[in-house]
């Protein structure tokens, strides 16, 4: 069982140049210290005043792995180069095995573009931003590979591999569209080599593969187990308003308006979060090689029709199924929240499509497949240091304004009486926007109130705590109609409340 976890001879070339290209995109992560908003809680309040948080979501594995850290002196805020070389191992690790059940047919160079892809797409990012938490979310996505490589039918592998599903849910519940779109592409895959090559299939990548059957159980049964827990961790606690899911009736009218709005968004325009995160360039890249596929799978001159048509409908309506299972269960809930760093199983959709366009190839030269895969794996590394760029730009803005608030603060007579500070409005980014700036990623800590004072606290080590809700609006009240920081009146103390106006 477990030689299965283990990196293969004929994978090890790709696995370590796949290793060094993510770590090309993502190395500065580990030495950049700029955090995401959360992040400055954690370093004033410690990991504890989130504790409720993880409950409330259904991530008490990650609250339970936290005191683990804490017993063994391990702080993932403060040790960043740990946490980035585990995203990379791990990521790449995961890759591997996906790419292992799905084709044991591909070349070198393209194997190891395809685990790039999936472990460094744009989306992937973003979790490593938020230093407090990205460590949990790799090790969510491990723990699922190791749970879908150790899976058999028989009962005590099983049993195994559906608890480590599980596992992998209490800490990040990703891994859910992680497998869903894994296993949609697996299926594919088996139904498009029985359409093109009958019963001349290695018995491994057949309908007839044990293996595949176990995963599916695997995926099923580890679900449910984590349901279960859900329930007895979460009993007596009022659902989390991110997790209150639509009625029947309301879910055709969700998949037809923000389902589809979604898969455009994220597949086509590439500009659902206000940016172009993925250049539409790029993202033309998967439409043109369904096209090809399908043009190739017509031209194959020793394919029967109805198999023909039976591969083509799978080519064509794979993608739409695997781009609905990224998104997931969230689709369902009354409020539609998917951060890109909730999508992170993005780049498995690209691969998958990428390993479709290969089986079926025929025509068109591979060195043409190759050089067009290259292109995504340069366009993903340069998005990948560019977001983490765009992060340590809005640090250092976030930075620099906090300390010409402080100063401006420090020349009020009652600057001692000051124990806490809200803002209201926003600072201004107009001048030189940040490409990659998107609500809740790669934003403004100024942009949330509860974000600003440990903020400052870390930075100056002035103590501070959270307004409470009526400093809050006293905060908003005062800063209606008057002229925004810096003029005049833009920051005042008021008892213990510090104003500032933006």
């Amino acid at each position: 069982m477990f030689s299965e976890l283990l990196v293969k001879s004929d994978e090890r070339q790709s696995f370590l140049i796949a290793l060094a290209l993510v770590a090309l995109a993502r190395a500065q992560a580990a030495f950049a210290f700029t955090y995401s908003v959360d992040d400055y809680r954690v370093f004033v309040q410690g990991f504890q005043w989130v504790a409720p948080r993880l409950l409330d979501e259904g991530r008490f594995g990650t609250y339970w792995l936290s005191q683990i850290f804490d017993v063994i002196g391990y702080d993932p805020m403060r040790a960043p180069l740990i946490t980035v070389v585990a995203s990379v191992f791990l990521s790449v690790w995961a890759a591997n095995a996906v790419l292992r059940l799905w084709s044991n047919e591909l070349p070198t160079a393209i194997r190891t573009m395809l685990l790039v892809i999936i472990a460094a797409h744009p989306y992937t990012t973003e979790i490593i931003t938020f230093r407090n938490i990205a460590i949990y979310h790799i090790l969510a996505f491990a723990l699922a590979a190791v749970a879908i490589l150790v899976s058999h039918l028989s009962p005590g592998r099983l049993l195994v591999s559906a608890l480590l599903f599980a596992l992998s849910l209490t800490f990040y519940q990703v891994p859910l569209n992680y497998l869903s779109i894994f296993i949609c592409f697996d299926l594919a895959l088996r139904v498009i080599r029985r359409s093109l090559n009958g019963d001349d299939v290695p018995l491994a990548y057949s309908l007839w593969d044990r293996s595949f059957y176990a995963r599916l159980v695997t995926f099923v049964a580890g679900f449910a187990v984590y349901v279960v827990c859900l329930k007895i961790a979460t009993h007596g606690l009022p659902p989390h308003p991110f997790s209150i899911p639509i009625s029947l009736g309301e879910m055709p009218e969700r998949l037809r308006t923000w389902g589809v709005k979604l898969l455009i968004g994220h597949f086509l325009t590439g500009t659902i979060y206000g940016n172009q995160m993925v250049p539409k360039a790029i993202l033309l890249i998967p439409l043109l090689m369904v096209g090809a596929t399908v043009f190739e799978l017509f031209r194959r001159p020793t394919t029967q029709l109805s198999n023909s048509v039976l591969a083509g409908a799978v080519i064509l309506v794979t993608p739409a199924v695997a781009g609905l299972a990224m998104l997931g269960i969230p689709l369902f809930f009354t409020i539609i929240w998917l951060p890109s760093r909730v999508l992170a199983d993005m780049g498995v959709v690209w691969a998958g499509v990428i390993v479709v366009a290969l089986l079926v190839r025929d025509l068109i030269p591979l060195k043409v497949y190759t050089l067009v895969i290259s292109v995504i794996v340069f366009s993903f590394v340069a998005q990948d240091n560019q977001i983490l760029i765009d992060q340590l730009r809005v640090g250092v803005r976030d930075h620099n304004l906090a300390v010409r608030l402080v100063s401006r603060l420090e020349e009020q007579p009652n600057f001692a009486d000051m124990k806490t500070l809200a803002g209201a409005g926003r600072r201004s980014d107009a001048g030189v926007p940040i490409p990659t700036a998107t609500h809740g990623f790669n934003d403004s800590n100024w942009e949330y109130q509860w974000a600003v004072s440990p903020m400052i606290a870390e930075l100056t080590g002035i103590p501070l705590r959270a307004p409470y809700q009526p400093e809050l609006s006293d905060t908003e009240a005062y800063c209606k109609g008057r002229a925004p920081w810096p003029a005049p009146g833009s920051v005042i103390i008021r008892g213990p409340l510090a104003i500032v106006c933006l």
